[in-house]
This record gives C-alpha cells, sequence and structure tokens, in this order.
C-alpha cells in the first residue's frame, strides 16, 4: 500500500509539468440586423461598417439599420485544462465602425451596441459630437 501512494504521488508532478494550456473555442454568433439611431448634427454625412464588409449610409433622421454578418469564433484558454485565463467573445471583438468623411469617429462591439441607452421605439441611441 505504501508504495502505491509512492507511486501515485510522485506520478501528479509529471502529469502537472507536462500538461499546458487547453483552447476551447466559442460557438458562432448568429446573423443579427441591429438598428441605431445616431444623434449628431449630420448624421447624413455618416456610414456604418461591419467588419470589411459594404457601408451602410445613414439618413438625414439618423436611423439606421444594418445587418452584422457571422463573426469569427472566440476562444476561451485554460491553464492545465482546468483554470479559466481568458475568454474572447466573438461579441466583444469591436468591428463595428461609425465613419464621417472617411474617419472613424466610433468602433463598436454587439455588447457595446446593447448596452447603449434606448430610445423610445426601442433603437440604440449613439451620441456623436
Amino acid at each position: 500500500m505504501k508504495r502505491c501512494f509512492q507511486v501515485w504521488a510522485w506520478g501528479w508532478p509529471p502529469v502537472f509539468l507536462l500538461t499546458g494550456c487547453a483552447l476551447a473555442l466559442r460557438p458562432y454568433n448568429p446573423p443579427t440586423r441591429q438598428a441605431l439611431h445616431i444623434r449628431a448634427a449630420s448624421p447624413e454625412r455618416c456610414v456604418i461598417r461591419v467588419g470589411d464588409g459594404p457601408e451602410w449610409p445613414v439618413p438625414r433622421d439618423g436611423q439606421v439599420a444594418f445587418e452584422v454578418p457571422r463573426l469569427p469564433r472566440g476562444c476561451t484558454v485554460y491553464f492545465l485544462g482546468l483554470v479559466k485565463v481568458a475568454d474572447h467573445r466573438s461579441e466583444e471583438g469591436r468591428g463595428i465602425q461609425v465613419i464621417r468623411d472617411g474617419r472613424v469617429l466610433r468602433r463598436l462591439s454587439l455588447n457595446q451596441i446593447s448596452e447603449l441607452p434606448a430610445g423610445p421605439d426601442g433603437t440604440r441611441v449613439l451620441q456623436l459630437k
């Protein structure tokens, strides 16, 4: 019995030394349709760009709806396969750009859009200078 315990006790350090980090891929986000109300002096000079995709012009009233395609998958990093070290979600990537006159004013993530204040019609309101 004592010999068995010694083998078990000395067997664990090599296991921990030979074990590294594990990566777990997160599921894809579903494609969504987002709606923003851009409040600015002249919102018609703004466009919305999602990643490297097409640009969505903002009309004079500031109400714009745009499609967010399926984004690249995020991953979670575990140390020794047990302790979560990092959690990178696709919803946290700041891939939505608000552009005015060719200059990027804001970079937003899906999480940041969901945290914007909602207007009376339920669309998220983004205030620009």
